[in-house]
């Protein structure tokens, strides 16, 4: 019984330590060392297999976020990461490439994705790509400008501009602003902290309300969507892929402006909030060449790519008092025409623009004049609506043509009446 047990023991033995219990007492020693050294070099065989795999399987990741990480600080700011917040707008391609590439000097091949300028861009997504392309001229770094259809899509958070610096992949100002001064590149070494809390403030302001404002417009007034948000938005996709694709980011728009209040909000306050902005702006620029002095900042940057887009595109709603707004402003108009000229070197007419002259000649009799004109909207209803077929019931909004797939398309997106 007992040699059947260790029999049985004996054959459940694993090739390894039937290697290791071997027994040794009939062999020189030279065998014995002969022994020991294959056995090192099977084990340190079978060690590195599974490490192997583990490591292509890092590799094949392509985007990880910085702050991703077991640490207890975060790997750029270190700080905290439940105080970081800069950060999340670092990704980076492939594996443990941040502590090689993070110091370096810039690189000449960096690029700066958006999208298409002449047929696609919308009005927020312009102001945004025009005030990194500021703050970049300003901290004199080069950048080569790729337009791209599905720019908003290659974006690690979605939204556009977004840099490619060797293994680094940054999007928005923000991000791209702390990514330059992890360089040692800065446009705010000359303040201190006072004024740092105001340029900050003053940022945060731009963001709260130009930003909204200009959403609202492009997704929620009915004209400006069917004259010029629908088509642009579209203008790369082919149908039906153009319909879904807009409806989609309508929706998702709608949804921020719930959550920020401003979806409820008629087009007469939408352009008190934007005057209001206006006024605080021209407020602290007073009578300096910049706001902070004669010397660049983002704040200064972030201004200008609004009020530069503001001033040259033409926007049905309200006969576009979006540019009648801003053209009450002397300060700001002469501050973008200044960064124009000075940084993005071109000499725009921002006040004679033909349009704009005739966005004037374009209002009824009775509302000749931007306060007259403003009177109309104060009787507005709210939109107030739960539902895009709520907020506009054209019959042009989705147009399915006599054929036999049609009844798919019909199922995916709602017809109106």
């Amino acid at each position: 019984m007992k040699a059947s047990t260790m029999m049985n023991t004996k054959v459940l033995h694993t090739k390894d330590e039937d290697a290791h219990n071997e027994d040794y007492t009939d062999m020189s020693p030279e065998q014995i060392k002969g022994k020991q050294s294959n056995l090192e070099k099977t084990t340190a065989t079978d060690n590195q297999k599974p490490m192997k795999k583990k490591r292509r399987h890092q590799e094949s990741k392509q985007y990880f976020r910085m702050n991703e990480t077991t640490e207890t600080y975060c790997r750029i700011c270190k700080t905290d990461h439940r105080k970081c917040e800069m950060c999340k707008y670092f990704y980076v391609i492939g594996d443990e490439t941040y502590t090689v590439h993070a110091q370096e000097p810039w690189p000449k091949d960096v690029k700066l994705f958006q999208p298409y300028e002449v047929e696609q861009i919308l009005l927020p997504d312009n102001a945004n790509c025009l005030a990194v392309q500021a703050f970049l001229r300003m901290c004199n770094l080069d950048v080569q400008i790729e337009q791209r259809p599905n720019a908003e899509f290659m974006s690690p958070t979605g939204k556009v501009p977004f840099i490619k610096c060797g293994a680094f992949l940054v999007a928005e100002l923000e991000g791209i602003v702390t990514f330059v001064g992890q360089k040692g590149i800065t446009l705010t070494e000359h303040l201190d902290s006072e004024q740092k809390a105001d340029l900050r403030a003053y940022l945060a302001l731009i963001n709260n309300v130009l930003g909204p404002a200009e959403n609202y417009v492009c997704w929620c007034d009915s004209e400006t969507y069917r004259e010029v948000t629908k088509p642009r938005n579209g203008s790369v996709y082919p149908w039906p892929l153009n319909l879904i694709q807009t409806w989609s980011k309508r929706s998702k728009q709608i949804k921020a402006l719930k959550t920020l209040g401003w979806y409820e909000k008629s087009l007469y306050e939408v352009f008190q909030e934007v005057e209001t902005c206006c006024q605080a702006l021209t407020d602290r620029l007073e009578n300096n060449t910049y706001f902070f002095g004669t010397k660049f900042t983002e704040l200064d940057a972030l201004l200008y790519g609004h009020v530069y887009t503001l001033l040259t595109t033409r926007i049905p709603a309200g006969h576009n008092n979006f540019a009648q707004i801003i053209r009450k402003f002397d300060r700001l108009v002469k501050h973008c025409k200044r960064i124009d000229s000075q940084v993005m070197g071109r000499e725009t007419d921002l006040i004679q623009s033909e349009w704009l002259q005739a966005s004037k000649a374009d209002l009824t009799p009775e509302f000749k004049t931007y306060e007259e004109d403003m009177e109309k909207y104060k009787t507005d209803v709210k939109i107030g609506h739960d539902t895009i077929g709520d907020i506009e019931k054209e019959t042009d909004w989705l147009v399915i043509d006599k054929k036999n797939d049609a009844e798919t398309v019909g199922d995916v997106l709602p017809t109106y009446d």
